[in-house]
């Protein structure tokens, strides 16, 4: 089943789309699970979570009452007296926030325009356009007001029904730290850190990164086996996006940045698994035993982007073909397919100055697919079915005319 914005869904597997370029918002599940709403997804306790990823914690307990909403003003906050893990917070979003200002400067609106749809959802583009106009000096306060107003003028809708839903996915973040109580009765903020570390995100004394997309897919392989891949990723998406409530911190805007960094993530690792799965059936079809597991194809096709045209083909190709001799109707077979599920791939997953390589790849493997059909139509032309075929039409040319009987 494919979603809006080019993203493919897992049978059984919540759906978290919050890529607005098409001008919807999915946050749906399917039939089988409708009741693992937002609203009504529990969060598996730490301790049956890492059982079920072979990890242990021993000092993991039940986690308490939200704690109630502060209902009173906070005063403004000095960004100089900001401690230092909420400005090291900060990095990813300031840095992307002072390039887009860089190149409203250098290039106009236009150029902001072009360049936040290259790689950036609408909401993400929102977030950082709010966050670049409330640290501005003032003297790009204009233009960026002017970039809000016409993102808001195209997606209204579609940011309108996004951001409850991805506020609520951050929210989850902010409260698995209260997961882990150390003695004393002060949150462990160390239950998120150790969820990103045990699932391969980057993590610092000071800073969480976002989960990367391969590398989190990898992990998910090795601690639960291709057969549970997806329930895996689904237990881990379920945990991060849960929507509990939980007070707010300085730095929300980074933490909303880095949910939707998570959130993007686990939409490409669901893609590309659903892409494999759906590859696997037409070599099926075709006839074609591929040698990788579903999720391994769906890891390959994954790692595409980051690879060069020649590693990538490799990849893939290995994947299917593994050791196996293939014939050349099931290499053309392989091939088109092969080319089929890259072409099908979320264009986002490549980098925008990478688009030539997404073409030049396409090129290859359907090249090598018409390649193999021009070596299987020549291998016919000199077998034996073809010496017979050829010894039938010339035996019929050699019927006497009626003249001669």
């Amino acid at each position: 089943m494919e979603l809006n914005g080019g993203l493919r869904h897992i049978p059984g597997m919540p759906n978290l789309n919050i890529n607005a370029a098409s001008g919807n918002v999915v946050f749906a599940a399917t039939s089988s699970n409708e009741a693992d709403s937002p609203a009504q997804v529990d969060l598996t306790p730490m301790a049956e979570f890492g059982a079920r990823a072979n990890v242990h914690h021993h000092h993991v307990r039940k986690a308490p009452r939200p704690a109630p909403q502060r209902t009173q003003k906070r005063p403004g906050v000095n960004r100089n007296a900001v401690n230092s893990a909420d400005s090291h917070d900060d990095d990813h979003l300031g840095a992307a926030a002072n390039e887009a200002v860089e190149r409203m400067n250098h290039g106009g609106g236009t150029a902001l325009d072009d360049w936040l749809a290259g790689k950036y959802d609408a909401l993400e583009q929102h977030t950082l356009l709010r966050h670049a106009l409330e640290n501005s000096d003032g003297k790009d306060s204009e233009g960026l007001k002017q970039a809000i107003s016409r993102l808001e003028e195209k997606h209204g809708d579609a940011l309108k029904g996004a951001r409850p839903q991805a506020e609520a996915f951050e929210s989850a973040l902010e409260h698995l730290g209260t997961l882990a109580k150390a003695d004393g009765g002060h949150a462990n903020p160390a239950a998120s850190h150790q969820i990103r570390a045990m699932f391969g995100a980057k993590t610092g004394d000071r800073q969480d990164k976002p989960f990367a997309a391969t590398e989190l897919a990898q992990t998910l392989l090795a601690k639960f086996g291709a057969q549970h891949f997806v329930a895996g990723l689904a237990q881990l998406r379920s945990a991060m996006s849960a929507p509990l409530h939980s007070p707010r911190g300085s730095n929300q805007a980074s933490r909303m940045w880095l949910s939707m960094s998570d959130a993007a993530s686990f939409n490409a690792i669901q893609s590309s698994f659903a892409i494999g799965h759906d590859l696997h059936g037409k070599l099926a079809v075709a006839g074609v035993t591929p040698h990788a597991s579903e999720a391994e194809t769906g890891i390959a096709l994954l790692r595409a982007p980051e690879q060069d045209i020649g590693k990538s083909k490799a990849a893939l190709l290995a994947a299917i073909n593994g050791d196996q001799t293939r014939t050349p109707v099931q290499q053309g077979q392989v091939a088109r397919l092969l080319a089929q599920a890259v072409d099908t791939l979320p264009q986002r997953l490549w980098p925008q100055e990478s688009m030539g390589q997404r073409a030049d790849l396409l090129v290859a493997l359907r090249g090598q697919a018409a390649a193999a059909g021009q070596a299987s139509a020549a291998a016919f032309a000199n077998s034996a079915e073809a010496a017979l075929e050829k010894h039938l039409r010339a035996g019929a040319s050699t019927v006497p005319q009626k003249s001669e009987i």
